[in-house]
């Protein structure tokens, strides 16, 4: 019977040096994320970070445009087993002080990688012709397609991990020329 391999989100990849996918996420480039609301409205957003960062920068990064979720989570894990007791508000301080440390520190540790990462959102309404959006959402989904299919030659050995960061620079690169008039 062949081996069961775990779902990418828990999966730990040995030959990385037991990199967790939950930080490092599925594409080295940046994400893709989407959404529907029950209203008609879709959300989609392209996120490419700078090419040629560091694992560690990258890791970071995302760490960062998590921030305020596992930020507050960490807020919220100090302060609850202190309510109602008599170092309640010695908590709430703790727990100030511990979220935005950590926002600040890794605020400043990424300094201008930070601003460098590249980012297009669409939203499209249902039952509504919007043309700047119709073209944004194109766009999104040529550049989405280069990354991915640059990814799927590099895992096939198509092409070398050199060409895959090419491809990638030209996606940055167009996304840093585009305006939203």
């Amino acid at each position: 019977m062949a081996e069961e391999q775990d779902r990418p989100i828990t999966r730990v990849d040995e030959s990385v040096g037991g990199r967790v996918r939950v930080i490092d996420g599925q594409r080295p480039w940046g994400s893709i994320d989407t959404g529907v609301s029950r209203q008609g409205f879709r959300r989609y957003r392209l996120v490419v970070f700078p090419p040629g960062i560091s694992d560690v920068e990258r890791r970071m990064l995302r760490l960062w445009r998590r921030w305020p979720i596992w930020g507050a989570t960490v807020w919220l894990v100090t302060v609850i087993p202190f309510v109602g007791t008599s170092n309640s508000s010695v908590a709430v301080i703790v727990a100030t002080i511990l979220y935005v440390g950590s926002g600040a520190t890794l605020f400043v540790m990424l300094g201008s990688v930070r601003t460098r990462v590249r980012a297009l959102s669409v939203v499209l309404i249902s039952g509504y012709s919007n043309p700047v959006a119709a073209a944004a959402y194109a766009e999104l989904k040529a550049s989405a397609a280069v990354l991915c299919a640059a990814d799927a030659l590099r895992d096939g050995g198509s092409i070398s991990p050199v060409q895959h960061e090419a491809l990638w620079w030209r996606v940055y690169d167009r996304l840093g020329r585009r305006t939203d008039g």
